[in-house]
C-alpha cells in the first residue's frame, strides 16, 4: 500500500488521471475492511474487541484450566491488540489523506510538486510508467488541416449520420498515395490497405461489427449505426489524422517516442523536467483533442513548445554519429518547425 501511496501522491489530476482517486479509494476500502474484519482479536456480544486467546469475560482460554498461570499474559495481549488497531487506523488515515489530496488537485497540477516528492519516489514511478506499457509520443501536427478538414467531416457523421465527408477524405487519401505522395507510416497506418478497408466499411461494401464477427465478402448484412460509430471513432478517424495532419514532407521524422525508448531514457536521465513532462506534471496548455477522434492526446501551445525547446537545450548533445544524436537533432528540428509555422504545433499522445 505504501508503494501505491507514494505513486498516487504526486500524479497530476485530470480526467485521465481519475484512476489516482479510484486506486486510493480502493485502498481505503481494503484498509477499512481489514480493520473491521481482521486483526489480533474479535468482537464480543457487546461489540468490544477481544484479543485472540481471550474469552469474553477477559480470561484466556488456557486460563480456564489455570487462571493464575496465564493471568499475566492478558495485559500483554490487550496491549498488542491496541497497538495493532492503532497501526491499522494510522494506515487508514494516511490513505484517506491521499484521497483528499488527490481530490483537491486543481487544473491538472501535481498534488505534490515534483521538487517536494522524494527523488526515489519519482524514479520508482518512472520505472512503473515504463513497465505498465504506457507510451508517450510527441507528434508534429498540422492543426489547421485538422480543424478545417477532419473535425467537420467527423461532425457531419456524429451529428447528422452523414458519412460522405469521411468517405471523400478516404478516397482522396488513396488517390494521393497512388500518385506517390509521401505520408507518415506507423503501426496504426502502414499503407494504403488500412485506408481502403476503412473506405469499404464506410461505403457499405464490407460489413463490420465491433465483435470482429465479419468478413470482407459478407454482403448479406449491414453495419449498424452503433458499430459504425465505434469503427469511425476507434480506427477510421486515426487513419485520417495520421495521413492528413502528421506531415511527412518537412525533412524530419514527425513522431518522437518519449517513454520506453533509448532516447526517452536519455532525456529523462539527464534532466528532471522531461521526467516530469512524460508524467504530465507539466500539462500542455493547447487544449485536448476530442477523445472520440484521438484518445488521450493534447495540443502543446506555442509557449509550451518554447519551454520544451529551452529545456532540451540544457540536455548535453549525444555523441556524434550515434542514433541518439540523430534523434536529438530530429527533435530539435521538430521544435523549430512547430515554432516557425503558424499552422503547425505539437501533440502529446498516450498509447
Amino acid at each position: 500500500m505504501l508503494r501505491i501511496i507514494q505513486v498516487d501522491c504526486y500524479l497530476k489530476i485530470n480526467p485521465r488521471r481519475l484512476r489516482v482517486v479510484v486506486m486510493s479509494v480502493f485502498q481505503v476500502v481494503l484498509s477499512t475492511r481489514f480493520l473491521t474484519e481482521t486483526g489480533p482479536g474479535h468482537r464480543d456480544h457487546q461489540g468490544n474487541r477481544v484479543a485472540y486467546g481471550e474469552s469474553e469475560d477477559g480470561t484466556t482460554n488456557e486460563a480456564r484450566a489455570n487462571i493464575i498461570t496465564h493471568s499475566a499474559r492478558r495485559p500483554t495481549q490487550q496491549r498488542t491488540s491496541r497497538r495493532f488497531d492503532a497501526m491499522l487506523r494510522s494506515r487508514l488515515v494516511i490513505t484517506s489523506v491521499v484521497v483528499l489530496i488527490s481530490l483537491l488537485g486543481v487544473e491538472g497540477q501535481p498534488c505534490i510538486p515534483s521538487g517536494v516528492a522524494p527523488a526515489h519516489w519519482r524514479t520508482e514511478h518512472w520505472n512503473n510508467h515504463k513497465d505498465m506499457g504506457v507510451d508517450v509520443y510527441l507528434y508534429l501536427f498540422n492543426r489547421r488541416v485538422f480543424n478545417e478538414r477532419i473535425v467537420p467531416a467527423y461532425k457531419a457523421f456524429a451529428n447528422k449520420d452523414d458519412l460522405k465527408p469521411l468517405i471523400a477524405l478516404l478516397r482522396e487519401a488513396i488517390q494521393r498515395i497512388d500518385k506517390g505522395e509521401p505520408f507518415y507510416k506507423d503501426a496504426a497506418l502502414s499503407g494504403k490497405a488500412e485506408l481502403q478497408e476503412a473506405l469499404d466499411i464506410l461505403d457499405g461494401t464490407t460489413y463490420y461489427n465491433r465483435n470482429g464477427d465479419y468478413r470482407p465478402d459478407d454482403h448479406s448484412r449491414k453495419t449498424t449505426r452503433e458499430d459504425m460509430r465505434v469503427y469511425v471513432e476507434g480506427q477510421c478517424s486515426l487513419f485520417l489524422i495520421l495521413f492528413y495532419c502528421v506531415p511527412a514532407d518537412k525533412g524530419v521524422i514527425p513522431e518522437v517516442q518519449l517513454t520506453r525508448s533509448e532516447f526517452g531514457i536519455y532525456l529523462t536521465d539527464r534532466l528532471e523536467w522531461f521526467n516530469d513532462f512524460v508524467l504530465f506534471s507539466h500539462p500542455p496548455h493547447g487544449g485536448e483533442i476530442d477523445q472520440r477522434l484521438w484518445e488521450a492526446s493534447e495540443f502543446l501551445s506555442k509557449k509550451d513548445i518554447q519551454e520544451f525547446q529551452r529545456q532540451l537545450a540544457k540536455v548535453p548533445s549525444p555523441p556524434k554519429d550515434s542514433n541518439l544524436r540523430k534523434e536529438y537533432e530530429n527533435l530539435s528540428a521538430i521544435l523549430k518547425l512547430a515554432l516557425a509555422d503558424a499552422d503547425l504545433t505539437l501533440v502529446m499522445s498516450q498509447a
